[in-house]
């Protein structure tokens, strides 16, 4: 990015994070918000090896909660 330049030109590339820590399908999901906390993450890859498999987000979190706390209102 050079100085002046207007922002919508921003490439990606200037912004992203580089190597962002990923985690497997198969990992629990405690170790993905320990990792996300730890590295202060919003969003987490989710790879097979090299290949991408999705992103598992804050939001999908929260959302998992909340219906568990809807089903199970007992344990909260």
């Amino acid at each position: 990015h050079r100085p002046g330049e207007p922002e919508e030109a921003i490439p990606v590339a200037a912004v992203m994070e580089r190597d962002p820590p990923t985690i497997g399908p198969d990992a629990p999901l405690l170790d993905a918000v320990r990792l996300m906390l730890d590295h202060g993450l919003s969003a987490l890859p989710v790879t097979d090896g090299l290949r991408p498999l999705g992103v598992l987000s804050e939001h999908d979190i929260l959302e998992l909660t909340g219906r568990l706390m809807e089903r199970h209102p007992e344990r909260w």
